[in-house]
């Protein structure tokens, strides 16, 4: 539904751009066609633009969904509860709803005309293209191929035939097709008051091209302004056609007697840059919300911090003191995107390797300890619904009673469906709700699922929780807030790796003394090498290594760079590194785990 609203409003935005154009610049040009082609040109263009997306190099935004840390399930044998609830529509819901049902209504009636035409063009036919009617308010009017000519007014040979001529104009130049594709644009965007505009000045236009053809040569063109001037009366019965009495009939008389000129090159110039810019504009909108939802399925925020990182989180809060953190967690191809919310904004980067069971490499995903009230506050206006639920908000909010209570809550009511045990299914499924300002939740459902009964089972348990929620604060105001939470059904993955050395620990590994310690050793001891300060070279180069359970470290090496020397001089004062690491703990064992520290090389 969101792709469809934001179509309506981009294609509205552009029918306005290209009006005030038009109104500014070439309404009062008297080239009709170049007039006529603009205003189809525009339409058109402002229906297809918002379709189209293009790559921008410019680094874009991105949107981060927030969930909750994925649940291990241990497995049950018992059989799923079905879950069933009574459908609700939302504000949006009904307002479609409404949108369908106008738009329905108009293409009815726009067909009722359609259908009227074609029933007067089968009473009476002259020449296979000129149909006399018994209709008192019109003169004559074309439509596609036809023209209808009234008898209720008394015109001579001479007149009829000079009306004939302008009403060919409009069949030869397809004037009806104009027509009839604003009038299709004006029942998709019936709300839109500047589509009767569009077609009032094209209808006007037309009735310009005709009347220069029909009224060439001066003694025909006081013949035609006088004719014009007779058969002036307004109708309003065919308004899909293209009618000989216009009601703008001085305009018309105007018209016809001021001198033609082309369009200046520059207003045609303008014109170009002008396009360019409103697709620029709109295609690569879109392309910074596809991104958004791309990088929305794989990407969690969460206000707890994973127990291995919460020494290098006290350092920061100790160097900061106030400062406001989240974790981010993506996918490794998604953690570039990330970084380009603002590099000053990411305090710690942490990569992570998951294996199964047999050391398979399952996945690998980016941590990152990110200033929450620095650029990423930013997010939550762009990353905002029409229904004003936020994706990220200043304060996201959190389960009464903390993590351990939501988790508990769900322990306790889910089952591991029998038929996903008996297929050996495995995997997660994701749920999606709402949490309201005043701290309940709404709107879940399963946004992606594994199926064998564990998408039905996981919604259950979600909403069988009853859980209360402090709500999300954007501005200290609480905000509708969307959340989605990962449920895993099968045996938790294993966080070691192929040579059993833990990536994840109950208890993790951490220097004595702290990071504030490791990190003084580490000042104390680096040089800039001369090679990145020539080159004013500054970043950040991440060592990976292992601690023992001794409490020593081992198999460093440099997992990114760089270079200039920044590389190896970072490996080598981290593997010298005299101070010693409190072993990692799992099931109360000291065990080998991997661990990977930034050094910062800074040009200053």
């Amino acid at each position: 539904m969101n792709t469809w609203l934001n179509y309506i409003v981009e294609a509205n935005i552009g029918l306005l751009l290209f009006l005030l154009l038009y109104k500014i610049l070439l309404s009062k040009e008297t080239q009709f066609s170049y007039r006529r082609f603009y205003l189809l040109g525009g339409v058109i263009l402002s229906l297809v633009f918002p379709w189209l997306t293009v790559s921008s190099p410019v680094e874009v935004i991105p949107t981060l969904s927030e969930t909750l840390p994925a649940y291990w399930l241990p497995q049950s044998a018992e059989q799923v509860q079905q879950y069933s609830s009574v459908p609700t529509l939302t504000f949006w819901e009904i307002v479609v709803r409404l949108y369908i049902f106008v738009v329905t209504l108009l293409l009815i009636r726009f067909a009722y005309y359609v259908v009227s035409l074609v029933r007067e063009a089968r009473k009476s036919r002259n020449n296979n293209r000129v149909i006399e009617v018994e209709q008192p308010s019109f003169v004559a009017f074309s439509f596609f191929n036809l023209i209808f000519i009234s008898k209720a007014f008394t015109l001579n040979e001479s007149d009829k035939q000079r009306i004939l001529q302008h009403e060919r104009v409009h069949i030869n130049n397809w004037h009806s097709l104009d027509i009839v594709l604003i009038e299709l644009v004006r029942i998709l965007f019936w709300f839109n008051p500047l589509l009767r505009y569009y077609k009032k000045e094209m209808s006007m236009v037309h009735e310009f091209e005709a009347d220069e053809v029909a009224s060439s040569g001066s003694e025909q063109q006081e013949q035609y302004c006088n004719l014009l001037a007779r058969s002036a009366l307004e109708s309003s019965s065919y308004a899909l056609a293209n009618h000989f009495n216009n009601s703008l009939t001085l305009k018309r008389i105007t018209m016809i007697r001021t001198l033609k000129r082309k369009v200046k090159q520059w207003k045609t110039l303008i014109v170009f840059l002008f396009v360019s810019v409103v697709f620029l504009g709109i295609a690569c909108q879109d392309q910074i919300v596809e991104q958004m939802e791309e990088l929305s399925q794989t990407t969690t925020i969460a206000g707890d911090f994973p127990d291995h990182l919460l020494p290098v989180v006290e350092k920061i809060r100790n160097e900061n003191p106030g400062i406001k953190l989240i974790y981010v967690e993506a996918e490794s191809a998604n953690s570039e995107k990330i970084k380009n919310i603002s590099t000053e904004d990411i305090l710690f980067t942490h990569y992570d390797k998951y294996h199964d069971k047999d050391g398979n490499l399952t996945s690998e995903r980016v941590g990152f300890i990110i200033r929450s009230d620095g650029a990423i506050s930013q997010l939550a206006e762009v990353t905002k619904s029409q229904d004003d639920v936020f994706l990220v908000v200043e304060e996201s909010a959190s389960p009464i009673g903390g993590m351990t209570a939501l988790n508990e809550a769900i322990q306790n009511q889910l089952v591991f469906p029998g038929e996903a045990k008996a297929k050996g299914i495995a995997g997660k499924v994701f749920i999606e709700f709402i949490i309201e300002p005043d701290g309940s939740t709404s709107n879940h459902r399963v946004i992606k699922g594994i199926g064998s009964g564990c998408d039905e089972e996981a919604l259950r348990a979600m909403l069988a929780t009853n859980i209360r929620w402090n709500p999300g604060k954007q501005k200290n105001v609480p905000v509708r807030q969307k959340y989605v939470v990962p449920i895993w059904f099968g045996e938790a993955p294993v966080t070691q790796d192929a040579n059993g050395i833990y990536l994840q620990t109950e208890e993790s590994a951490g220097p004595v003394g702290g990071m504030e310690a490791l990190y003084n050793e580490i000042n104390t001891n680096i040089k800039m090498p001369a090679e990145a300060r020539r080159s004013s070279v500054s970043g950040k180069v991440y060592i990976e290594m292992i601690i023992e359970p001794d409490g020593s470290t081992s198999n460093h090496q440099i997992i990114k760079g760089i270079g200039y020397g920044c590389d190896e001089e970072a490996l080598r004062v981290l593997s010298q590194a005299s101070t010693k690491w409190h072993p990692a703990k799992q099931g109360g064992k000291v065990v080998r785990q991997k661990f990977v520290l930034p050094v910062t090389f800074a040009n200053n």
